[in-house]
Parts: structure tokens; sequence; C-alpha cells
């Protein structure tokens, strides 16, 4: 949207602003957008570290309060990419002649309008995939938390066995011979890790 701004910048020129101030604040502005987009990213995070459902699918520590100097790293990736972000825009709509750019129209050119609506067609089609993505993962969370089993998830042992099958038969027959226990199956994996089991 620079060119849009080209005569607003040009006409504060004009009226005493520098040039290094107007590219600084244009600057400063894309900087302020990155900063706001980290923090709402970041206070979202700390939302999911609260959420049970959230925190059971996560192994260690993943609380902001844990990591001091990853958030600081984000915060300075966050700075980093609006200066990248803002830094040719404010030097393109500053780098005019007043004069020049009060009498022309700097509108955006036909080629520059359909530059535009191709890169709001590639937003949007990555936002709808990131919804349905997250759509998705919504819904296999949901099932692994409420799914029937066939069997209760809170009343299974698991541990790891040995492999040969005479000792496999010998421990099944013990295990069996405990009160309680209904059933003894073996696996190469741990139950739930991969779609596939051998038994």
């Amino acid at each position: 949207e620079s060119p849009m701004r080209v005569r607003g910048l040009n006409t504060r020129l004009v009226l005493g602003a520098s040039r290094h101030s107007l590219r600084l604040g244009l600057c400063a502005g894309c900087v302020i957008i990155s900063i706001i987009a980290c923090l709402l990213a970041l206070a979202f995070c700390h939302m999911l570290t609260h959420d049970p459902a959230c925190s059971s699918l996560m192994d260690g520590d993943v609380s902001l309060k844990g990591h001091p100097g990853l958030v600081l790293i984000t915060l300075l990736i966050a700075v980093i990419v609006g200066v990248a972000a803002g830094a040719y825009p404010a030097i393109f709509a500053t780098s005019f002649q007043p004069a020049t750019a009060l009498k022309g129209s700097f509108g955006l050119t036909p080629r520059g309008i359909t530059l535009r609506r191709a890169l709001m067609a590639v937003q949007l089609f990555i936002s709808l995939f990131m919804v349905t993505y997250l759509g998705i993962l919504l819904l296999q969370s949901h099932y692994i938390f409420n799914a029937d089993y066939g069997f209760s998830k809170d009343q299974i042992l698991v541990t790891q066995a040995i492999t040969d099958s005479q000792t496999k038969d010998q421990l099944r027959q013990k295990l069996m011979a405990v009160p309680g226990i209904e059933n003894v199956s073996f696996s190469t994996s741990l139950l739930g890790t991969i779609d596939s089991h051998y038994l």
C-alpha cells in the first residue's frame, strides 16, 4: 500500500518532516505490529499450557516461565521481521521528490493491483488451510480422549517384557493367576504409539 501513501508522506516532507523521521516512523509501525502479533501468540501459548487436554499431549515443560531465553529470542525475531518488512516500503515511499510526488498519481498500477489480489488470495488460502488443519487436530484430540477403545485406559498396566516365547507363556500363566487380572497380551510397541500392532 506504500504507493497510496506517497502523496501524504511527501506532504509531511514539504511541511518540514525529515526523510529519516518518516522512514523511522513507517518501520516503527511495522515493528509494533510484529511485536503485537508475537505477544498475542505468546499469550495463546500461555493459555494452552494451562489447558489439561493440551498439556497432556506434550512432554516436558512448555511454560513461558521455564524458557525466558526463548521468549526473548522470539521477540527479537519479531523485531527483525518488522524491520525487514517495513524497510523497503519506507525507503520506496520517501524516495520521490516532493514536487513529483504531489503532482503525479502514485496509486497502484494494474500490475500492482494484480499482485495485491494474488497475495490476498494466497493469504486467504493459507488461512483456510490452517483453520482446516487445526480443526482436524481438534477432532483427533477429541477422539483420543473420548473414543471407546473397548477397555478402560485407567485400568491397564504396561511394562517391558522379555521377548522369549517360553518366558512369555510362563509370565502369562503367573499373571493370569493373580485375582483381578482379566487378560495379558504382548506387543512389539507401546499401545497407542503406532497405527498397527503385532502380537
